[in-house]
């Protein structure tokens, strides 16, 4: 029985020693796998972060700033370019952008919260908090629900229905109720929630209900309860601060006639209606942080868990069309190199913004772009995220973008405009009203007088978009308007060819006629 006892006491000794032999090996393993992932995931970033400033170099944008978050940091953040082509002015994690539709992410998170604090519910229809809300079909409108206004799924209705209508009367464009009031003209096209149709306006219309559950202006809501606990001090709806720099405001490029011009600030030229679709001006540094809170990271004890941490938030429910699905989160979901992604772009007058997270790793990626550019900052975001997890990103395809050849449209559309009255003027010095084939010339009547009455019918009745003449680009609107003018002068000028080369026949029969009358009497 002793020498049992002792043979268990070696062995014990034995393990004792094997075990303070191995234990600093074993930590020092570990620690170097530690240290070596931490190495890699910080090259990754360093790659992430050359890989965006090649590619916005390479598009030639004005400049931007972009940024990478890891959990509750902002794990990169660079900028480049300017931010005033007068000033020359390098961007940083302080300047404000204007956020575009990056801010529907923000207004999903508030109602999401006011449904989390019960003061909404997201299969109540919209009528439940707004009774007399409608689109053009009065019976499908009342089946719509705050869940399909997130989803892009109000039945069909979409940007192009509801953009043009900020237009609707002087005050829409300034009053969120007035705005939403104005969709009772929007057509619908399908059974709320069967079909997914991006839609601007939809979002105004959940601006509306935060203002109607809690009683308070839908900017003051953001501003009370997610920018201020969140610590977003730079970030706000309308009009500037006043102790906020001028320079530290990035200006907003837009395209005319194929060069990069500061039209308007967004704020002015939506107007408040538009705020929770797309009004929010923010910086790198605030959207990280409210990245951080949607990644579950949130620092302000005040705020509820993020509603991105739900799995309501991630799961797609209504394609988009585009290879991906939307989310009740404001976001689309759809997944890289295997990976689930949530992502939110912007398009404003002059900013390009995108927004994305990685939830599994606990990752997101920023951009603020200073211009117009739709076609650039998901690619360029999606390389970023796809460096991130470990694989190549390639170059993004950089060919004219939308704006610039809008420009090239436009010049083309008033240099036929201008060609027209020339061509007029000169047919007028040579020939005036004189015409021998006045069937041909009524011919020519119908060829310039039909794209002539789609032009003013399009600029009468067709709203594009909220923003710029009607909808229209000022310099689509300028070269439109041009040959708009020249055909229809050319129609007049034709048909007044054509009366007078009738009249003149016809008096011609006439005096034919009292001749022949005169020699048989």
């Amino acid at each position: 029985m002793v020498k049992g006892m002792d043979y268990r006491r070696v062995l014990s000794c034995l393990l004792l020693v094997a075990a303070l032999v191995l234990l600093p090996s074993q930590l020092a393993r570990a620690a170097g796998g530690e240290a070596a992932a931490v190495a890699d995931f910080s090259e990754r970033v360093k790659a992430a972060g050359a890989y965006a400033a090649a590619q916005l170099e390479r598009a030639g944008v004005v400049g931007g700033v972009y940024g990478i978050v890891h959990k509750d940091r902002l794990v990169l953040a660079n900028g480049m370019g300017t931010t005033d082509l007068r000033a020359h002015k390098t961007p940083d994690a302080r300047t404000v952008y204007n956020a575009a539709s990056v801010t529907k992410a923000v207004t999903a998170a508030a109602v999401l919260q006011l449904e989390a604090q019960g003061l909404l519910h997201l299969d109540d229809p919209v009528r439940h908090y707004l009774p007399w809300f409608r689109f053009k079909d009065e019976a499908l409108s009342a089946k719509v629900t705050l869940r399909h206004l997130l989803l892009h799924a109000a039945g069909g209705v979409d940007s192009w229905a509801t953009d043009g209508l900020l237009f609707d009367t002087p005050d829409t464009r300034h009053r969120l109720e007035d705005y939403v009031r104005s969709l009772r003209k929007a057509d619908m096209s399908s059974k709320p929630g069967t079909k997914a149709a991006y839609c601007n306006g939809c979002y105004n219309v959940l601006g509306l209900v935060i203002e109607q559950a809690k009683g308070m202006d839908y900017a003051d809501y953001l501003a009370e309860n997610l920018f201020r606990p969140l610590g977003m001090t730079r970030s706000f709806y309308g009009k500037p601060p006043q102790d906020l720099p001028e320079m530290d405001l990035a200006r907003e490029y837009f395209w005319l006639f194929t060069r990069k011009t500061e039209l308007a600030r967004s704020y002015a030229a939506y107007g408040a209606s538009a705020n929770p679709e797309g009004g929010m001006y923010t910086t790198l540094e605030d959207l990280a942080k409210f990245a951080s809170w949607q990644l579950g990271y949130a620092k302000a004890a005040s705020l509820q868990p993020s509603p991105i941490e739900s799995e309501e938030a991630l799961i797609a429910s209504v394609a988009s069309g585009g290879g991906s699905s939307y989310t009740v989160g404001g976001y689309e979901s759809e997944l890289l190199y295997g990976s689930r992604v949530v992502h939110k772009g912007g398009d404003g007058i002059g900013t390009a913004t995108f927004l994305m997270l990685l939830p599994e790793q606990e990752l997101g990626v920023l951009l603020l772009i200073g211009e117009h550019r739709p076609e650039i900052q998901k690619p360029i975001a999606m390389g970023m995220a796809g460096i991130l997890l470990g694989e190549e990103a390639e170059p993004i395809a950089v060919r004219g973008t939308f704006g610039y050849l809008m420009g090239w449209a436009a010049i083309a559309l008033a240099g036929g405009g201008a060609m027209l009255l020339l061509f007029l003027i000169r047919s007028l010095s040579r020939f005036g009203l004189r015409d021998r084939h006045p069937r041909r010339s009524l011919f020519f009547v119908m060829l310039s007088g039909l794209p002539a009455a789609c032009i003013w019918y399009a600029f009468a009745f067709i709203r594009p978009s909220g923003v710029f003449f009607y909808g229209y680009p000022y310099d689509i609107a300028i070269g439109g308007a041009l040959l708009g003018f020249g055909l229809t002068l050319w129609s007049f000028y034709l048909s007044m060819k054509v009366i007078v080369s009738l009249s003149r026949r016809r008096k011609r029969v006439e005096g034919g006629l009292a001749i022949m009358m005169e020699n048989e009497t």
